[in-house]
């Protein structure tokens, strides 16, 4: 290690490591690093759901997600991020649930017939909007947009249904076998 000699290939070294009768083991190696800053990146979404309490069904009609996104570098980039976004988590906050067998754990959705994804139809005009606050700490002042615009999206859609009907409801995707059994306890049908 001090004197930076090679010994042997790293292609000698995992046959060897491989191969060998004698020598032979796993290779494995450690390290742990800490980061000393972290851009926290920061967002919030904005619903608006058409509730027919009736059908049991809830309809989003529009929806606006915003984010601190740090130094915005490709703004066309960015919104196309923020709206795969969006749409996991309407399809999260929506639709998609994996269902299991209870007696065996198989999946019995486990197909893309059967798993209700969201898809176009599904979704409103998808609006993404972005705050620049250029961030010290990172190489080029931008936040993460990868995961923080899903994280929001279900909770807006919930929060939707409470403003319009006065049902909160805890448990996700909002279908409407959940909203008829939450409507039916809470005395709206």
């Amino acid at each position: 290690e001090g004197d930076k000699e090679i010994l042997m290939s790293l292609a000698d070294l995992a046959e060897e490591k491989l191969y060998s009768l004698t020598n032979n083991g796993h290779l494995t190696a450690e390290s742990t690093y800490q980061a000393k800053t972290n851009a926290y990146s920061f967002g919030c979404t904005f619903a608006e759901v058409e509730v027919d309490i009736l059908a049991c069904r809830a309809v989003l009609k529009k929806i606006v997600n915003v984010h601190d996104c740090g130094k915005l570098i490709n703004p066309q980039l960015a919104e196309a991020q923020v709206h795969g976004g969006m749409s996991m988590g309407i399809g999260y906050g929506m639709s998609e649930k994996l269902l299991f067998d209870e007696k065996t754990g198989k999946p019995l959705n486990d197909n893309l017939l059967d798993y209700k994804l969201s898809t176009f139809m599904d979704h409103p005009e998808l609006e993404g909007d972005f705050v620049e606050n250029y961030e010290p700490t990172s190489a080029y002042g931008t936040k993460s947009l990868g995961e923080p615009p899903v994280c929001s999206v279900a909770p807006a859609i919930r929060n939707a249904v409470l403003q319009a009907t006065g049902v909160a409801i805890d448990e996700i995707p909002l279908t409407p076998h959940v909203l008829f059994r939450r409507f039916k306890e809470e005395g709206l049908i």
